[in-house]
């Protein structure tokens, strides 16, 4: 069972992870939708919604990320 402990650090490096692809996009051109592509794929490498939901929602928000990052540069 998940204790709240686990759900918070799993949240904050959700976090880190989304805020440090966004910065490597920003500074450095880091491929977002290709990365979100990645995530889906590694989603499907596994079956069963626990391993898949985690991946496939990190995707969404990344291509989320990608395109609020193309309205700022645009």
């Amino acid at each position: 069972m998940t204790t709240p402990d686990q759900l918070v650090l799993d949240a904050s490096m959700r976090s880190a992870f989304v805020a440090l692809a966004r910065r490597l996009a920003l500074d450095h051109g880091l491929d977002l939708e290709g990365l979100a592509g990645d995530l889906e794929t590694l989603a499907e490498a596994q079956p069963g919604e626990t391993w898949q939901a985690p991946h496939r929602e990190l995707a969404g928000v990344l291509r989320h990320v990608a395109e609020r990052a193309q309205a700022v540069d645009g």
